[in-house]
């Protein structure tokens, strides 16, 4: 094998830097753009979640206004019981 000029290892060099840093450049996209899906399903999951939360309290007030209401109508029955 022949030796190398100067030129020509700086070239090498530079040609090997820029591939180096195309390669980091691509991998760190890769990572951004999984993250960004990451991200993206956690927050439908936390909006499925959240909708699911406020299901279950919509019908604990329903549930506590029968209830209130069942005791107001109770009461109003003892009421005329005892007139």
């Amino acid at each position: 094998m022949e030796n190398l000029s100067f030129i020509e290892v700086i070239l090498l060099f530079i040609v090997s830097n820029i591939l180096s840093f195309l390669f980091a450049f691509f991998l760190k996209k890769i990572k951004v753009e999984n993250l960004s899906k990451e991200i993206t399903r956690l927050e439908l999951e936390l909006m499925n979640s959240h909708s699911e939360v406020l299901r279950e309290m919509q019908e604990n007030v329903r549930l506590e206004n029968s209830i209130k209401n069942l005791i107001t109508s109770n009461y109003k029955e003892k009421q005329q019981l005892n007139n």
